[in-house]
């Protein structure tokens, strides 16, 4: 048999490759559940505050230290937030790095299903797309100029 009696079979495997199954959306509390762990599985421990250490230095001193005596522990805790005061003047300009946010991404290629507690803004016409208007009667101002420069030469030239 040569190839012209086969017939075409492309038709017959075509379906295998669709999915039957229509799969439900996914909720949005879910979506930020997961996105709220891939945030927080990237966290870069360097990106801390560097004011933590004088801010866990002194709340360790105002809760713990309850076999030393009162005077002695007050002492040192009024020194714990001196130094926790003078850091955070030293760090007031520090900023945390920008942290990609996934929900809104989701959210425009609209993954997530609508419920009663969650619903998609609804697209206004003019927020779809802008346009320009151009106005076809006289042209642009530099056509105009041009016009009036040669009807004042022919004035000119009829006299």
């Amino acid at each position: 048999m040569n190839g012209a009696s086969k017939r075409r079979s492309h038709r017959l495997l075509q379906p295998v490759f669709e999915l039957y199954q229509a799969f439900p959306k996914p909720e949005h509390w879910q979506g930020k559940t997961i996105t709220a762990r891939i945030q927080r599985s990237e966290g870069d421990p360097s990106d801390e505050h560097p004011c933590m250490k004088t801010l866990k230095n002194y709340l360790y001193c105002i809760r713990g230290h309850r076999t030393a005596g009162h005077g002695k522990r007050m002492l040192q805790c009024r020194v714990e937030a001196s130094l926790h005061k003078q850091c955070l003047e030293q760090n007031r300009e520090w900023r945390p790095k920008d942290q990609i946010e996934y929900l809104p991404m989701l959210e425009h290629f609209r993954i997530f299903n609508e419920t009663h507690c969650f619903k998609y803004p609804r697209t206004n016409l003019p927020d779809l797309g802008v346009g320009r208007s151009m106005s076809l009667g006289s042209g642009p101002p530099q056509a105009a100029e041009r016009k009036a420069g040669r009807d004042r030469r022919e004035r000119t030239r009829k006299k």
